[in-house]
């Protein structure tokens, strides 16, 4: 049974720390997290740096448990969060999703959580334009952001800044979610048994001749305790539409999981099988393989499904131009990873007839 618990709110005030020299006070206390260019305070508005939050929140015993994960969401912040749980650094945050699995430091009762936020230059830069050079707290023989514009630090709009939390209508201060991801990945051998032509070049006219690689087809299932997904992925150039509309509609009816919580891909392989991708009118080895290929992969996920297992999906640093979902099991080794990289690789010329992945 997957244990799931309601959503911890970190609300009240924030004591935060800035350094000296930089026009800002050393220490203020917030009651609530706003963009360090909405203070009514000059150099706080202006202010680059890092400052330090530092606040104290509960976490009940019940979600001090082994079966339990306890992430950390922090929402909105600009630019850069590294966070500390009771003295033990969990990492730095640099983009979207602001979210750390803080379960090895979290405890039962009292936790303090230090979070060191750092901006860019803009807003100093900004502010020290309006001041007597004499008074400026920085040096920059740059006159402004825009060369060619000509537009001067004086009359650039403040940016946002520091860790500016909102969930939902809400301004909280912060989020704790326990959640109990589950995951577990399986995998098929997808290889035609009979010769079927190769896809990725038109001028392939004849059936493949041997076998360089063997191909797979690989799925994982998730589950936070009452929704379920899948992500399927195979080594072959495509699937049609009627293809996946056939195959997850059947999925649903095997498995239980909603059709529109599964995802059929491929990593567009040109030394794989001809499949229906591209037309209908097929031989009747290609249709035979595109029907057993259907079987393949629902046997495939009622595989993954029916052995799940407690797992852990730490957040973490997220780059938007190479999507990595890494899936550890509760004692922190891999389980999964799943890459999501756009590219047209084609490793064999036209007239190679092997299989390969």
């Amino acid at each position: 049974m997957v244990k799931q618990l309601r959503r911890i709110n970190i609300t009240g005030d924030w004591h935060i720390d800035f350094p000296a020299g930089r026009g800002a006070p050393d220490h203020i206390v917030i009651p609530e997290l706003i963009s360090w260019s909405d203070s009514d305070h000059e150099g706080v508005k202006y202010f680059s740096g890092i400052a330090t939050y530092n606040k104290k929140f509960y976490i009940p015993p019940e979600y001090i448990d082994d079966e339990l994960i306890i992430s950390l969401d922090l929402g909105k912040v600009r630019e850069v969060i590294e966070i500390y749980l009771n003295g033990k650094n969990m990492g730095i945050l640099w983009k979207q999703p602001y979210q750390m699995d803080i379960t090895r430091a979290a405890q039962a009762g009292e936790n303090t959580i230090t979070l060191e936020v750092a901006n860019t230059w803009s807003n100093r830069l900004t502010g020290d334009g309006l001041l007597p050079e004499g008074e400026r707290y920085t040096k920059t023989n740059i006159t402004g952001p825009d060369f060619l514009k000509k537009t001067l630090w004086k009359d650039v709009p403040l940016l946002e800044s520091g860790y500016l939390f909102l969930y939902g209508d809400m301004n909280e201060a912060g989020a704790i979610a326990t959640v109990c991801t589950v995951s577990l990945t399986a995998k098929v051998n997808i290889t035609p048994a009979v010769p079927i032509p190769l896809s990725g070049s038109r001028s392939r006219t004849k059936p493949f001749e041997g076998i360089h690689d063997s191909i797979y087809a690989r799925a994982i299932v998730f589950s936070d305790g009452g929704n379920k997904a899948a992500i399927i992925s195979a080594e072959i150039i495509g699937f049609s539409n009627s293809f996946c509309e056939e195959t997850s509609g059947l999925i649903e009816q095997k498995v239980g999981i909603k059709q529109e919580n599964i995802l059929l891909t491929v990593i567009h392989n040109h030394s794989g099988p001809v499949t229906r991708v591209y037309k209908d009118d097929v031989s009747p080895e290609v249709n035979a393989y595109a029907d057993e290929l259907k079987k393949k992969l629902i046997r495939l996920v009622i595989e993954a499904d029916g052995n799940i297992q407690l797992g852990r999906n730490p957040c973490g640093p997220c780059d938007h131009e190479v999507g990595v979902v890494h899936i550890d099991d509760v004692e922190g080794n891999i389980m999964s990873l799943l890459l999501n990289w756009l590219c047209h690789a084609v490793g064999y010329g036209s007239q190679k007839l092997l299989y390969q992945r």
